[in-house]
């Protein structure tokens, strides 16, 4: 487990934001999904209530 602390999530992205994406309950069609940059991972959040983190790969030059 890492010991590193990382900022607020909740400073980085408003709550109140990801919820007007969602579309009224009964729409079970509308699905969408965010995904932005966070303390190097990469964060995905769908309308189905998934989150997932996965770690940002370093973009390394042509000539590594």
């Amino acid at each position: 487990m890492c010991s590193e602390s990382l900022p607020s999530l909740y400073k980085v992205v408003d709550p109140d934001a990801l919820t007007s994406l969602s579309p009224a309950a009964t729409d079970e069609d509308a699905n969408w999904q965010v995904t932005f940059p966070y303390a190097g991972y990469k964060v995905t959040v769908t309308s189905t209530n998934v989150i997932l983190v996965d770690e940002q790969s370093s973009v390394k030059g042509s000539g590594d």
